[in-house]
């Protein structure tokens, strides 16, 4: 309201044009009323840099960030990095970013005074009190750090692959690194005391906020200009096309740098910055009136010493009446000139010029018809005057609707229709009765056939050959306004929607699919077209074209109190003065842009989920979007359906979709936005899994389970008995055949062979007399024969106590040879010998099998390993040696006895076999010959649960 004032005031007192704008201030939901910059985001947000932190706007709504890990209040210097973050600064240096809705603070940089950062090439420049610090944005890692000498530095700025110093000297910093100070004339700090740098094609440009100076500094080198004007304190500057934008306490000049002109525009405003959007309007930010945003320069605010209530265009002129009992016109510059001021000081409505006669007829507290002449008046309230011709007037009234006329000689093509009618005299005033007793709100003529209608408190009315008919409806009973274009005629009705009226039927206007013929407050028809008045907005309808367009936005401050045109031009009588704006045909609504932030499953973000796979009780979805216009105070339908239901519009002020509980299986979620001939649909798909116990084969699986199972029960119980005997006698038999087995291995261990080659070792100690070796042999044969022994009533022995027999056995076998053999046994640091237990007696017919078939043969050095390892689940038992291989020794069997089989072998693979049957994994025996002749290797794989 302020501004507005101050405006009106300053153009009145200067005589200069104030364009019309749509303001956001505190009353539209800003944090604050004093902006420091502007900025529009590669999506096409607006975002505001107040006294109050940051704010972002949507042509819709406003949201204000701020953050409650750390204080933030006045901001500028909004910038966007590559990754879309938005970046901004307080007046202390501090730097901020936005990512992902957060306000987060730079934790990388100590702010000691504002300097601007800058982007260059997706790098971060700032300037600090030692230098400039280079970030890479991706990571935030600092890249370069150059020392500079800083105190006389005051501004920075980054323009195109730059970073400008500026202070006593100016100085240019590039991504590598290298510093250049440029040339610059010696008095340089006396024509552009404290300078404000804007970036410009060729490099850069200061001006000073004390004088009219600038310069402008490229790759040429610099040039020293003057404005032709003085802005008393310049606050910031723009280069828009061909314009110098400078931002002054006292108003924005327009510089035109190839014609010379220029222009002042508000220059009761202090503005802070100026900006053109991508669809070529105008936001300017100010430090205590908001933000204006300027859809034409050549409109024009019109001051008006009272607020204007009815305006009326006759001939070249434009008159309006006001609130205090007066009516002017508009002169040739636009100005108000006062033609009548009563004394009540009460709204004069209507007014009708009769530029035949040149007579006004108004109403304030009289009915007055008024000449140059004379002045004639009647008590009696009149809501509307339509002109007939020269010498009638159609009337509407409380509690009285009919003709009036001055002049009864004259003569007219409506004097046979009036005749018959009752008429009377008051005060100079002819009255011709056509309603009596009822509230009169709208009147009009349709010459064509003769007849008038009339609104009043009882309905619609047609006078036409001396008869008054009500016109009725089932779809409406009462209206409010009546207008006629052409002679048809169109009526608001109560329930505020628009209706035409065509021989004598009454029936709804069909507006283009993206206009609703809904929520109409008032219509005013001129020329050709109807005005239709909606919240913070007027249409423009063309019933020949079935067009609407937007004629303009009006803030929730301003109230529009009637409408009219003349020329090119459109004029809005407002609370506050007179909005005069070019007839402009553009589309209903600027164009949208439609985001989707991201989709919620269950309270998760899952943008990138994939939607068609969700779990069952993943059916909580929720989808926020945004809805991006750079025109402001857009409304528009916002509908939302689920699997083809019809569609449901959600609030205009929404950006949240929510689906809850939603059942199993696919879905289509659909949302629209309908903006004038634009249309935008999203779709989403999805699919929920149903639970488990819902699935057709889990279903279908339990009916054959069931069925299996009674079938199987019956012959179960059948076959019970069978199968216990039948289970006995397996384990009998298996039982016998590892007892068996375990006697074929104790066969295979305590062979003649090997006790008669252990008797002749011991004989040969006794023959030569060494009683120590004979002692020692002797007792190691007893321990082993001892340990076998016991072993084989085992099923199972500690790998310990297998280690002990295979090394009392080994030490046995070692006797028989002249010293070149050698063993050893090693076991994995990860084992515990006497917690791991193995079949019994099985190892040892495998290290006889290696001594006998393979180390025995060989003439030099033997050599046997026994391993045993961890594998996991496996214990892993290798035996190891470097002897005659098993094809040469199988060469040597067949030489000694063609029909050679190993029974040792033979009975230790039936015995594994056996085993196995019980076991599960299973052991696993492998043979592994290595270089011709070089030896064997026996791995057994023993699962360790065994």
């Amino acid at each position: 309201m302020r501004l507005l004032l101050f405006l009106f005031f300053y153009s009145f007192l200067y005589g200069q044009t104030t364009p019309y704008a749509f303001y956001l201030n505190k009353v539209s939901g800003m944090p604050s009323d004093m902006v420091f910059d502007v900025f529009q985001d590669n999506r096409g947000f607006m975002w505001y840099a107040t006294g109050k932190g940051i704010c972002r706007f949507d042509g819709s709504q406003i949201k204000t960030y701020i953050s409650a890990d750390f204080p933030i209040k006045s901001v500028s210097n909004i910038n966007q990095d590559f990754k879309g973050r938005i970046w901004f600064q307080d007046f202390n240096g501090t730097i901020f970013y936005i990512e992902n809705g957060i306000t987060k603070l730079f934790p990388h940089y100590k702010a000691n005074g504002f300097l601007k950062f800058g982007f260059i090439n997706n790098h971060l420049f700032i300037a600090g009190k030692e230098g400039i610090k280079i970030f890479r944005i991706s990571d935030f890692k600092l890249i370069k750090t150059i020392s500079l000498d800083m105190k006389s530095v005051i501004q920075s700025i980054a323009s195109n692959d730059k970073f400008y110093l500026i202070g006593s000297q100016v100085y240019t910093i590039t991504l590598s690194g290298t510093v250049e100070k440029v040339s610059l004339p010696d008095n340089f700090t006396a024509k552009i005391p404290a300078p404000i740098p804007i970036s410009s094609k060729e490099g850069i440009i200061l001006f000073s906020k004390f004088n009219d100076n600038y310069i402008e500094i490229g790759k040429k080198g610099y040039k020293v200009s003057q404005l032709p004007f003085n802005t008393t304190f310049t606050q910031n500057a723009n280069i828009i096309g061909d314009d110098f934008w400078i931002c002054s306490t006292k108003g924005i000049y327009r510089y035109n740098t190839k014609t010379k002109e220029y222009n002042l525009y508000y220059p009761s405003v202090n503005i802070s910055f100026i900006i053109k959007t991508k669809s070529g309007k105008f936001w300017i930010s100010t430090i205590n009136n908001g933000m204006l945003y300027v859809d034409n320069w050549s409109s024009d605010f019109i001051n008006t010493p009272s607020t204007p209530a009815r305006l009326v265009k006759s001939g070249k002129d434009i008159y309006f009446t006001s609130n205090r009992e007066e009516i002017y016109r508009l002169d040739k510059n636009q100005q108000p000139i006062q033609i009548y001021k009563g004394n009540s000081d009460h709204l004069i409505t209507p007014l009708l010029v009769d530029s035949l006669n040149k007579k006004l007829l108004f109403t304030s507290s009289k009915f007055i018809i008024k000449s140059e002449k004379s002045q004639l008046e009647s008590i009696f309230a009149v809501k509307h005057i339509v002109q007939l011709d020269a010498k009638y007037y159609v009337v509407s009234a409380s509690t009285w609707n009919g003709i009036i006329y001055t002049d009864p000689n004259k003569k007219s093509e409506w004097d046979s229709v009036f005749e018959p009618l009752k008429h009377s005299e008051n005060g100079g005033i002819h009255f011709i009765t056509i309603i009596e007793n009822e509230n009169g709100k709208d009147c009009s003529a349709n010459r064509k056939e003769k007849s008038l209608y009339f609104i009043t408190n009882y309905g619609l009315k047609k006078f036409q050959n001396s008869v008054v008919k009500e016109i009725t409806s089932k779809e409406v009973k009462n209206f409010t306004q009546l207008s006629n274009i052409n002679n048809q005629l169109f009526l608001l009705s109560e329930d505020e929607k628009i209706y035409t009226l065509n021989d004598e039927t009454i029936k709804l206007v069909e507006f283009p699919y993206y206009f609703s013929n809904s929520k109409i407050q008032r219509i005013k028809t001129n020329g050709n077209t109807i005005f239709i008045y909606k919240d913070q907005a007027i249409y423009n309808y063309s019933p020949s074209l079935k067009t609407v367009h937007k004629a303009i936005n009006i803030p929730k401050e301003l109230e529009v109190n009637d409408i009219t045109a003349m020329g090119s031009y459109v004029y809005y009588a407002t609370n506050k003065g007179i909005i005069k704006t070019p007839k402009l045909q553009n589309s209903l609504l600027s164009l949208v842009e439609l985001h989707i932030d991201n989709i919620l499953v269950n309270g998760e973000n899952s943008v990138n989920t994939d939607l068609t796979d969700l779990k069952f009780n993943q059916n909580n979805i929720e989808i926020n979007f945004s809805i991006i216009s750079e025109s402001p105070n857009n409304f528009y339908t916002i509908s939302a359906r689920i699997d083809k239901n019809p569609w449901e519009q959600i609030s205009n002020t929404s950006r949240t979709l929510r689906f809850s509980s939603l059942s199993f299986g696919e879905h289509i979620i659909q949302l629209k936005i309908e903006n004038g001939t634009q249309k935008i649909i999203k779709e989403f798909k999805l699919y929920i899994d149903p639970p488990i116990w819902l699935k057709w084969w889990f279903i279908t699986l339990v009916v054959l389970v069931a069925f299996a199972l009674g079938y199987f029960y019956f012959r179960k119980i059948l076959k019970q008995n069978d199968e216990k005997n039948q289970k006995k006698l397996e384990q009998a038999n298996l039982e016998k055949l590892l007892n068996q087995s375990k006697l074929k291995s104790l066969k295979s261990q305590m062979n003649p062979h090997f006790f008669f080659n252990a008797l002749n070792t011991l004989q040969s100690y006794i023959l030569s007399n060494d009683k120590k070796e004979a002692v020692s042999y002797l007792s190691k044969f007893s321990k082993l024969t001892r340990s076998i022994l016991e072993m084989s009533d085992k099923d199972d022995v500690s790998v310990g106590e297998e280690i002990q027999t295979l090394t009392n056995y080994l030490e046995l076998e070692k006797a028989r040879f002249n010293g070149d053999f050698h063993y050893s046994i090693e076991v994995d640091e990860k084992l515990n010998p006497m917690d791991i237990f193995i079949p019994s007696l099985l190892l040892q017919p495998f290290v006889e099998n290696a001594i006998k078939h393979g180390l025995l043969h060989k003439k030099t050095d033997k050599n046997l390993i026994i391993k045993f390892d961890d594998e996991n689940e496996y214990l892993k038992i290798s035996i190891d040696d470097d002897g005659i291989g098993r094809k040469k020794s199988a060469e040597l069997n067949s030489i000694k006895n063609k029909d050679h089989k190993s029974f040792a072998t033979q009975s230790l693979a039936e015995r594994i076999d056996i085993l196995n049957k019980n076991l599960n994994p299973k052991i696993r025996l492998e043979y592994t010959d290595k270089e011709p002749d070089l030896g064997t290797t026996v791995t057994l794989y023993l699962p360790k649960e065994s």
